[in-house]
Formats: C-alpha cells, structure tokens, sequence
C-alpha cells in the first residue's frame, strides 16, 4: 500500500499533526506545560543568576533586581516540541532509517533539545531587554514571538542538519565494520 518512503514519512507525520491540532483545542493539562516551562526557567534562571519561583497558578518566575519575567504556559514550548519530534520522525522515517534505538531515543532527546531552546529563548528575551527601550514602538507580544521563531526555526535546522550528519556518520561506520568482519 505504501511502497515509497515519503509515504512512509507521511505515516509518521500525521500522529503529530493531530497531537498538535488536540494540545491547540482542548485544554492541556497544566503539569504538562510545567514539564515543559519549569526546566526551561530553571536552566534560564541559571544563566541569568537570577532568582527562581515556582508559581501555584503554573510556571516559573525569573526575578533579578527590579526585572522579573513570567514563564508561564504559553512559553512552555509543548508545540516546538511536537514540531520538533514531527520533523525527528521524519527525517529517520525518509532517510530509511530502520534502528529501533534511534527511534527510542527521539523521544527524549527532542525534549532535552526542546528544553534548552526555550531556555535559550528565555535568556534571548532577558538579554534583548536591556537594549529594547520601555518607550519601544513594537508590542513585546510582537518581540516575544520573533525572537521565538527565531530562535524555534534555528533550533529545528540545527536538529535536521545534526541529525543528518548522525545517521550519516553512523552508516559509515556500519559500512565500514561490514567490511573489516568480511577481510
């Protein structure tokens, strides 16, 4: 029925697609975005030297001196992550990829790569706040979302060139045992 690979990369991209569609209609349950937004705050917090606060309403706070950013569920990067572990199971699935471990760990390697780019989203945002201008013409809701494709699209070209170059990598040294093990 499917004979070619983008077939079967289509197969493996529809599941994300509805996960996708379902996290933006119904209502996620907030210790998902949690899982999400607090290591992100945490690690962000880090750079930052900063003060962390867990919120009861869900989230994080960042606090340092008289700044204090929000980390709250709209910032948790649940969908990066599921852009993410989509373009992941496509590109094993187009590249014929046939390891199970590959496809085993994907699942927690997109979310460690998830976290860390929120992170890294974060600290962009607290950076880019002591050159931006209170009296600043663009909306922050308008910076906030740039810096987020930014930084979101950045880390999903780094994800595919990176894993690319692994499965790459990883075909040549199964090459090149096949053919010590045949001298």
């Amino acid at each position: 029925m499917f004979s070619s690979k983008k077939d079967l990369a289509f197969l493996g991209i529809v599941p994300m697609l509805f996960a996708g569609i379902c996290v933006k209609i119904f209502s996620v349950p907030v210790f998902l975005y949690n899982l999400f937004c607090i290591p992100a705050a945490w690690l962000a917090c880090l750079y930052t030297d900063g003060n962390f606060v867990l919120l009861e309403t869900g989230g994080a706070a960042i606090s340092r001196g008289t700044m204090c950013f929000l980390v709250g569920p709209e910032c948790s990067g649940v969908m990066f992550f599921i852009i993410l572990l989509s373009l992941v199971f496509f590109t094993l699935i187009s590249e014929g990829e046939k390891r199970k471990i590959l496809f085993l760990t994907a699942i927690p390697a997109s979310f460690i790569f998830a976290v860390v780019c929120n992170s890294f989203r974060i600290v962009s945002l607290w950076q880019l706040r002591f050159f931006i201008p209170d009296t600043f013409i663009i909306p922050a809701q308008t910076v906030h979302l740039s810096v987020g494709v930014f930084v979101f699209l950045s880390g999903l070209i780094v994800s595919r060139v990176f894993l690319l170059y692994l499965i790459k990598k990883t075909g040549e040294e199964k090459c090149l045992i096949m053919a010590k093990q045949k001298f």
